[in-house]
């Protein structure tokens, strides 16, 4: 990974034009306030001060983030999810280093990942599955990782981010970020990104995009939306060897799959990921030759189906 360009990132983060748009965001979202109790409407009424303020701070090596507020979030399987709300300001912050670092990232991050990247999501997942189905990989290794942003090393993620970035302003904001958390939350943190912070998604696919490297170094072929994987093989036998080594590498990352969310199975007869139920071309054929059969059970039968993007000649 080449470093960054050896400009000073952070002046590029503290411009006025980039805190501007970072602000215009931050507003377009919403939400509540932080821990310090300043709402979206009081941060604005002193909007210049604000501003220059952060920027100055930034630029010093005077900024520190603010108290963070919490809440419990019910999850689907019943559990709860700790979320912090961040002040206004550290959302302007964020932001700021997002516009700048997401496009550094990007160029390094692979075309196996879809999750929280500009101009890719679900959809194009599942046609990347698909489109690897099509060339007889229809054994599946479907699995998530295990807590995965409360899992995430600090001191590994932190050597990943000192290969790109030179710019000791920023690792030194970075850490202050990683060691943050909400005010019933563990002191001595040492794991984990905060849910809810709006720079967690980026750092969550720095760190995994180690695990892409090397599955594809493997010769694996696998499509990762945020923690959420699949790697499709053309055998049982090398999907059972794909999974063993699945587990290897994120054993060597502190993560791990998640148990009751891994699975081996063949994709003929369909498959959901990401929530959306998927079918390989042969079951495409004959759900389009039913509907051909019979007139109007289009509107009877509710299925969604993707077709694969073109294959690059």
């Amino acid at each position: 990974m080449k470093p960054a360009r050896s400009e000073r990132l952070m002046e590029r983060i503290a411009t006025d034009e980039n805190l501007i748009e970072a602000w215009k965001e931050v507003r377009r979202k919403g939400g509540q306030p932080g821990g310090d109790g300043i709402s979206i409407e009081c941060f604005a009424q002193k909007l210049s001060y604000n501003l220059e303020g952060l920027k100055r701070d930034l630029v010093s090596n005077a900024y520190y983030p603010g108290a963070i507020r919490s809440f419990q979030m019910l999850k689907s399987d019943g559990k709860t999810r700790l979320i912090g709300i961040l002040p206004i300001r550290d959302r302007v912050a964020q932001r700021a280093f997002l516009r700048i670092l997401d496009p550094i990232y990007e160029k390094e991050f692979l075309n196996c990942s879809f999750g929280y990247r500009r101009g890719r999501g679900v959809d194009g997942a599942i046609n990347r599955v698909l489109a690897l189905l099509d060339q007889g990989l229809t054994w599946l290794v479907d699995t998530d990782i295990e807590a995965c942003y409360d899992s995430i090393p600090h001191d590994k993620l932190k050597k990943i981010i000192l290969h790109k970035m030179h710019d000791a302003s920023v690792r030194r904001v970075l850490s202050l970020w990683l060691a943050q958390t909400p005010s019933n939350g563990d002191s001595m943190k040492r794991l984990g990104l905060l849910q809810g912070a709006i720079i967690s998604p980026l750092l969550a696919n720095v760190y995994l995009n180690e695990f892409d490297k090397e599955m594809n170094k493997r010769g694996w072929s696998h499509v990762r939306y945020a923690d959420d994987l699949i790697a499709a093989c053309d055998t049982r036998g090398n999907a059972k060897r794909c999974l063993e080594e699945m587990v290897l590498i994120l054993g060597r990352m502190a993560l791990k799959p998640k148990k009751d969310k891994t699975r081996i199975i063949n994709a003929d007869q369909g498959f959901t990921f990401l929530g959306r139920d998927a079918f390989p071309a042969k079951a495409r054929e004959r759900i389009e030759i039913r509907k051909k059969s019979y007139p109007g059970i289009s509107d009877k039968i509710r299925v969604k189906t993707f077709n694969p993007p073109e294959r690059r000649r």
